[in-house]
């Protein structure tokens, strides 16, 4: 996160002074409301994939334990 020292600014004769119309306001909300989502369906996504390949592993292992078992592969 980027800090900012607010004597950098004392001298700017808007400081500490905001004003945003409506039209800003909900600009602004719309694109913190879609990095808030990009994020969540990426953590989401993330973990979903690393399950799946948990289980494609495990049954991989299984597979061939089966495989074993019946003589049809020798490792």
């Amino acid at each position: 996160m980027i800090e900012i020292d607010p004597k950098q600014f004392e001298k700017c004769p808007n400081f500490n002074r905001y004003e945003l119309s409506e039209e800003q306001i909900i600009i602004i909300a719309k694109k913190a409301v879609e990095a808030a989502r990009n994020d969540f369906y990426k953590e989401v996504g993330e973990t979903i994939v690393t399950k799946f390949f948990w289980l494609v592993g495990i049954a991989a292992v299984g597979l061939v334990a089966w495989l074993q078992t019946h003589n049809i592969i020798k490792l």
